[in-house]
């Protein structure tokens, strides 16, 4: 008898596991219908990233005024991991822009997650327009002119140029 509840305690354990082992796994958080990141996300990494370049910080500049490590931040920027209410907080206040900032292109969105292409490009890098590095760094360049006179002559130029290239410059 005395072996009789370790055999009934063994077997009660062994039982346990095989029931965990069967049961499954309840997936905590959001659930995803598909395995990139939702338009909303990205949206707000490429805002983070417009903001983040226009001051002229680097992801290790960021994340140091965060308490974050730059590979935080290029998840965050990519639409990677999602930015938790706090922490968009911090981004506003660190980048001077109010919370609204990051949300300001979200009416513009799709409703529908994206395509596999659309996601693939997106994490590639590959954007157009503002979300561009070197057009950002060419708004910063062109702000950072103190003299007015030459920012219009600089702007004329470029047009200028477009014009000359067949491009029609409209600002």
């Amino acid at each position: 008898m005395a072996n009789s509840p370790r055999r009934l305690r063994s077997v009660s354990t062994s039982s346990k596991k095989e029931a965990a082992e069967a049961a499954p796994r309840r997936r905590v958080g959001r659930p995803r219908s598909v395995d990139s990141p939702h338009p909303i996300d990205i949206n707000i990494g490429h805002r983070l990233r417009l903001r983040r370049t226009l001051l002229g910080l680097t992801q290790t500049d960021l994340g140091r005024r965060v308490n974050l490590t730059f590979q935080q931040i290029q998840k965050y920027e990519r639409g990677t991991n999602r930015i938790s209410a706090s922490r968009l907080v911090d981004f506003s206040r660190s980048l001077d822009v109010p919370i609204t900032y990051f949300f300001e292109d979200v009416q513009d969105l799709p409703q529908s997650p994206m395509s596999p292409e659309l996601a693939a490009a997106e994490s590639a890098g590959e954007s157009t327009g503002m979300k561009r590095r070197e057009t950002l760094e060419l708004a910063r360049a062109y702000y950072s002119i103190e003299d007015p006179l030459i920012r219009k002559r600089l702007v004329g130029l470029i047009r200028a140029v477009g014009q000359r290239a067949g491009i029609d410059i409209e600002v």
